[in-house]
């Protein structure tokens, strides 16, 4: 016998019947109902088509060359960041290691802090500025009390501005040169210690060239420094300019 039912009660079940998850007699029931309703049967072929619809499945192969190329970038950034990180290590362990080895030709903090810190005073050689350079090399209190200090001072940046314009006469300096490195050579055999020592290499116009050695003992924060120079120019000047040098009234 059969049974009437709503247009909207099949539309609900319609679902249901299209993935066969209602019972033989509800089933019955829609069918026979959708056979003499257009609108519901047209809506059941409408349920019916989207629910055979195929799922969309991604080609394999290409899902995996999408995968593949992901594996192949994460690698490849990998190994970049391990050369980056190893690029950036090596040099400075090289650096830390030679502060325990001083090794003569290779450089390390200590070396090229000096350097960078010698560079200013060549340039204040080449300028023919001593003033600014013995005030930067000197230490406060060294010659005692202000005013003994401030004495001591001008006396020498006056002797060395005098003792240089005789050695060099009328050229000028024309380039500088600045290498830093360990040795033993500006020790007594007392100590097994080396020192850092920068050589400024002046060249002047007409060819001569004068070495200026700066050198701190044991790290001290002071300079010692002194002039040599390639022989030809007047030894006795080069004496008295090293005189001069010293940290002695």
């Amino acid at each position: 016998m059969s049974q009437k039912i709503k247009c909207c009660v099949v539309k609900d079940i319609l679902p249901l019947y299209a993935e066969n998850l209602c019972s033989e007699e509800t089933a019955e029931i829609v069918r026979e109902h959708i056979e003499n309703c257009e609108s519901c049967r047209r809506l059941s072929e409408e349920v019916e088509i989207e629910e055979k619809a195929p799922e969309k499945i991604p080609d394999e192969a290409k899902a995996m060359k999408k995968i593949n190329k992901k594996i192949k970038r994460s690698k490849k950034a990998v190994i970049a960041s391990v050369c980056v990180l190893l690029a950036v290590l090596i040099p400075v362990a090289l650096l830390w290691e030679n502060m325990i080895w001083q090794n003569e030709k290779i450089p390390s903090f200590e070396t090229l802090a000096q350097n960078s810190e010698v560079k200013v005073l060549a340039e204040m050689i080449y300028e023919e500025d001593f003033n600014s350079l013995i005030h930067r090399i000197t230490p406060s209190g060294i010659y005692g009390d202000k005013q003994t200090q401030t004495a001591v001072i001008d006396e020498k940046i006056n002797n060395l501005e005098s003792i240089y314009r005789a050695l060099i006469g009328e050229n000028k300096a024309v380039d500088t040169k600045c290498r830093t490195y360990y040795t033993f050579d500006v020790y007594e055999e007392r100590t097994n210690h080396k020192a850092v020592v920068s050589d400024v290499t002046v060249e002047y116009s007409d060819g001569r060239v004068l070495t200026f050695s700066f050198f701190k003992e044991n790290g001290i924060g002071r300079f010692t420094w002194g002039c040599t120079s390639d022989g030809s120019f007047d030894e006795k000047l080069i004496e008295e300019f090293n005189q001069v040098t010293l940290d002695k009234k």
